[in-house]
């Protein structure tokens, strides 16, 4: 049975789930209206899938990577890329079971918790995990006001998100990773970053071939990174 169930230990859930398969997100591109549109390579995101490959099917999705400018008639904001309901296609599609989010600036956070929604509410068995600055910096109040979001890595997230896919599909206690904030018995808890990566070339290099290379290589996309080998 593919769905998700929770194992009790000491009258607490504990998520477990066999995995296949995690699709790591970066959201759409968001800009003031009236500035220009920059998409540089999404480098958090390729390093997390390079952390996860090794034991796991892993997918890439930069919401950017997709030359079309969405112009709202009201606000503040235009937006480029995948619309929400794409990106939620294209992840539902892929048979992922975890999905993890990047959310790295505040204006972010918006678009970020609108997906985890969507994705719920198509599929309530969907494990959303999400990180980056933004959430990092207020966990409480994003455990808390939005249920849409299981579980939020802290800080650097090499390590503890490896880590708590491979508790995920063993059926093993990730109540102690570092840095993790999680539910449990109907609340949430937070564990504070405390561990960091000390040897920065223990990382695996990241996984640029996830990436659509030819997007950020346009010349028509300011402040691009541009890739050649021989």
């Amino acid at each position: 049975m593919s769905g998700v169930s929770r194992l009790r230990r000491k009258g607490r859930a504990v998520f477990n789930r066999k995995i296949k398969k995690v699709m790591m997100v970066f959201p759409r591109g968001k800009i003031l209206k009236g500035h220009f549109h920059y998409c540089q390579v999404p480098m958090g995101v390729a390093y997390l899938a390079a952390a996860l490959r090794g034991d796991f099917a892993v997918e890439v999705l930069d919401g950017r990577a997709k030359f079309r400018t969405i112009i709202p008639r009201d606000g503040q904001w235009e937006y480029f890329g995948y619309t929400q309901q794409e990106m939620a296609g294209l992840i539902l599609a892929s048979g992922a079971e975890i999905v993890g989010i990047s959310c790295l600036f505040s204006h972010q956070a918006v678009d970020v918790l609108e997906l985890c929604g969507l994705l719920k509410k198509q599929d309530p068995r969907i494990i959303t995990v999400i990180g980056g600055a933004h959430p990092s910096f207020i966990p409480e109040r994003i455990m808390r006001e939005y249920s849409q979001v299981d579980f939020i890595v802290l800080g650097e997230g090499e390590q503890t998100l490896s880590r708590l896919v491979r508790s995920i599909d063993a059926g093993l206690d990730y109540r102690q990773l570092d840095g993790l904030a999680f539910r449990e018995n109907g609340g949430f808890r937070i564990n504070p970053k405390t561990e960091f990566i000390r040897d920065l070339d223990s990382l695996a290099f990241p996984a640029y071939d996830l990436l659509p290379l030819e997007f950020y290589e346009k010349k028509a996309v300011p402040f691009s990174v541009t890739f050649r080998s021989r």
